[in-house]
């Protein structure tokens, strides 16, 4: 009957896999020891019967309210991580508040709606982190209990009324963890109280948000001192967050707007220029995936709404394409509708290149998709990205030798240098003689880029495929010519000696050093 249990824990290698019934244990009401590592579970209500308990951790525990440990009154330490907003709403603390010797309170992730001021008359630590507490809430709670140290929430207060006191700010290099302190540079430095004052409306955070921690160190950084002794370390990241080194809060803290614009002028008349860069490179990544939506419901003849939600559109576009009766043609005029570089492919692209190979394998009318290809670039251009996906088929080469008629000068008149790069990769690979004449035309520069706006080349961010080294893709920077003669070398197309020596001839000394490792393979081949 596990009467006499006095500890208890779920989880280990196949926590998460299988079910756990709780109910089994519903007679150890002598535990003082319970952890769960094991979100699948039942009987949680059980734990209300653990009241001699001192120490409660739980990882997913579906515990919608705090109010089944309220008569735990031996409780010590409560750990909780989750289970998020999607599971249940804001949780309350007040059932614990009247639990007199809870010491430790840890909460990861588990949304907390109400901190009452008052109770938790032992309580030491309050941790919060990505539980959405309120700011206000925190400073009552931390007013009535000067003894309990929190960290917790972000509150801007708090953080303007430790650099209120400051009299001297240094702005270096470098971020907060991971420092490599002999490289760090000074930037500025001043004790002037009037710049202080003009930079600390420039720190405002935005208050009751949810938590995040940024993936990087930061930099640069901002040091606040008073009578010598620093007073908070600000880590600035990517121009919108700051993060305050072994400071009271737990995540890092997103920037007004105002607050931001502001901040990126101070840090480059006061010598840092980076967080410019990064940010003109936010700005530009935000108008691209602005950009790629409105190509991609032009498509349908439509205009993307105002606050439309991206992801209903993205499903809804993929179902639609799916759905018409032109063997892919839409899918292959959706993937080719702009000028994103294939190893740079969002979501949307990634799905639609599956969705259209599916299409297109099941096709019985491949002249059809040719005829599309051919009146229109943009289906010619979405042909391309689904070919260089597909692994060389000998036994297709005729559809093949078809297919590059179309996919192959779309590739290789692409503005983006990584998509060239990929289409004569994928003609090096391929055995066939129609592959050979098309390296053969590209060796004699019979393909132009297209000319286009740099702003339509940028990406929006997101996943970039890596792929292992090779010596085409990693030159892809070179022109189309040096790149084909490459590609060429590898086949051992001895007949092409002499066009590589005259395209030599007149090559700049980057492509040089390339073209002539070509000329030594084809001559060791001879």
């Amino acid at each position: 009957r596990l009467a006499n249990l006095r500890s208890l824990y779920l989880g280990g290698q196949y926590c998460g896999f299988t079910e756990v019934d709780l109910r089994p244990f519903a007679n150890a009401t002598r535990l003082l020891v319970f952890a769960c590592d094991q979100s699948d579970l039942k009987g949680a209500e059980v734990v209300e019967n653990f009241r001699e308990l001192r120490s409660f951790a739980g990882f997913d525990f579906p515990m919608t309210s705090f109010a089944s440990l309220q008569r735990a009154t031996e409780l010590r330490s409560l750990y909780a991580w989750g289970p998020g907003s999607d599971e249940s709403g804001p949780r309350s603390l007040v059932p614990l508040a009247g639990l007199p010797r809870l010491e430790r309170l840890t909460l990861l992730f588990t949304p907390i709606g109400e901190l009452p001021a008052n109770g938790f008359p032992s309580l030491r630590v309050l941790y919060l982190q990505g539980c959405g507490l309120p700011a206000a809430q925190q400073r009552a709670f931390r007013k009535a209990h000067p003894e309990c140290k929190v960290d917790g929430a972000v509150d801007g207060e708090q953080l303007q009324a430790t650099l209120a006191i400051a009299d001297r700010v240094v702005l270096r290099t470098g971020g907060t963890c991971h420092r490599v302190v002999a490289r760090e540079r000074v930037l500025f430095e001043t004790g002037d109280a009037a710049e202080i004052a003009r930079l600390l409306p420039l720190l405002q955070v935005v208050e009751d948000g949810e938590g995040f921690h940024c993936g990087c160190c930061g930099g640069p950084t901002l040091v606040f001192s008073a009578a010598g002794r620093e007073v908070a370390s600000l880590g600035v990241h990517h121009g919108v967050a700051l993060r305050w080194a072994e400071g009271p809060w737990n995540s890092d803290a997103a920037l007004t707007r105002e607050a931001a614009a502001g901040l990126e002028q101070w840090l480059v008349d006061h010598g840092d220029v980076a967080t410019r860069r990064e940010r003109d490179a936010a700005r530009a990544r935000a108008e691209a995936e602005e950009r790629r939506a409105s190509l991609r419901a032009a498509v349908f003849g439509e205009a993307v709404a105002p606050r439309a939600d991206r992801e209903e559109l993205a499903a809804d576009w993929l179902r639609r394409a799916a759905a018409c009766k032109d063997d892919g043609l839409t899918q292959l005029r959706l993937l080719g509708c702009h000028e994103g570089a294939w190893d740079q492919q969002d979501e949307f692209d990634q799905a639609l290149v599956t969705a259209a190979t599916e299409t297109l394998m099941a096709t019985g009318d491949w002249s059809a998709v040719l005829a599309g290809g051919k009146a229109d670039a943009r289906c010619a251009l979405g042909l391309a990205a689904v070919l260089v996906e597909q692994p060389v088929d000998p036994a297709a080469a005729e559809r093949m030798a078809a297919a590059f008629v179309v996919a192959v000068p779309a590739a290789l008149r692409s503005p983006q240098p990584w998509n060239r790069a990929r289409m004569l990769q994928w003609l090096r690979d391929d055995p066939s003689p129609a592959s050979l004449e098309w390296l053969l035309a590209a060796l004699d520069g019979q393909f132009e880029p297209r000319q286009v706006q740099p702003v339509e080349l940028v990406a929006p961010g997101g996943m970039v495929r890596i792929h292992p080294s090779d010596p085409v893709l990693d030159a892809a920077g070179s022109s189309t010519p040096v790149l084909a003669a490459m590609c060429l070398a590898v086949r051992r197309h001895v007949a092409a000696l002499p066009r590589l020596r005259a395209l030599l001839l007149a090559a700049s000394p980057r492509d040089a050093k390339r073209l002539q490792a070509a000329i030594a393979q084809l001559e060791a081949v001879k």
